[in-house]
Parts: C-alpha cells; structure tokens; sequence
C-alpha cells in the first residue's frame, strides 16, 4: 500500500472546519452560560432563592416544594398575576 497524503488545500479545508465546529461549540457554552445568568435573576427577582422553589423555563411556571414533600404551583409570573382577579 502506499501512502496517500492530503493536498494542503484539503488540509486546509479540513483544520477550518474543525476550528468552525470549536467555534460554534463555544458560542453554544456561551448562550448556555446567559441562559444560566437568567434564570439566576429570575429567581431572585421573584424571592425564589430562599425557598426550595423550582422554575420551570418552558411555562414560567414556579413550584414550590411544602413541608409534607407535596408542591403547589405559585406563579406564572407578572403577567399571569395581573390576569387573575379575585371573583
């Protein structure tokens, strides 16, 4: 068998693309970085880091976990707690 070498412009090709793949892996390490620096202000904003209260990214949902294990939905958030009125 002989030795089959890579031109140096698929060589080249191929450290771009690896380099492009580290890239996007790191912009993705970033928006998950933001992402985490969010839900951190959220919990604070709504006094939910001194309770064992979990926030669900998906609905905006908060739930809090009572004494007995079982947990009650609190909140939505400003914008559900202005649509509720009191009957």
């Amino acid at each position: 068998m002989s030795d089959v070498q890579l031109t140096a412009r698929d060589l080249y090709r191929l450290r771009k693309a690896r380099l492009l793949a580290q890239r996007a892996a790191l912009r993705a390490q970033w928006a998950q970085h933001q992402f985490q620096e969010l839900s951190l202000e959220m919990e604070r904003r709504y006094d939910l880091l001194a309770k064992d209260a979990v926030l669900d990214v998906q609905t905006g949902g908060v739930t809090v976990a009572s004494v007995e294990g079982q947990s009650k939905e609190v909140s939505r958030g400003p914008a559900d707690d202005a649509g509720q009125g009191t009957p």
